[in-house]
């Protein structure tokens, strides 16, 4: 029972980690511009439009202005 736990903490995580990434994070910008134009992407609402924090793009990319 313990190691079902285990596992499924881990496979929550890996997802997580999975479902964020430097295509989905452009995909979506580029999807935000096109719908909103390009002043609506911010790594703010990139960020929220993922469900992440901005702060967690920044692990994906080098910096703001990539």
């Amino acid at each position: 029972m313990a190691k079902d736990i285990v596992d499924l903490l881990w496979a929550d995580q890996a997802g997580s980690r999975q479902r964020l990434s430097l295509d989905t994070i452009v995909v979506t910008a580029i999807a935000l511009a096109d719908a909103e134009g390009l002043a609506a992407v911010s790594m703010h609402r990139v960020g929220k439009e993922l469900g992440f924090s901005a702060m967690a793009l920044y692990r994906h990319l080098p910096g703001k202005a990539f």
